[in-house]
């Protein structure tokens, strides 16, 4: 089975992670999805 892998910043808020969410519901009954997610609260500041 070919393997489909979403990177994301981080899956918090915003629009982007119901779209990735469900495009990859909808994937996967054909491929083997992963969705990594990549967020460090401890080392950056979000909001200056």
């Amino acid at each position: 089975m070919k393997k489909i892998t979403f990177l994301m910043l981080h899956l918090n808020y915003g629009g982007i992670e119901r779209q990735v969410t469900t495009l990859a519901n909808s994937l996967a009954n054909d491929y083997e999805i992963e969705i990594i997610s990549l967020y460090d609260l401890l080392e950056r500041k979000i909001f200056l």
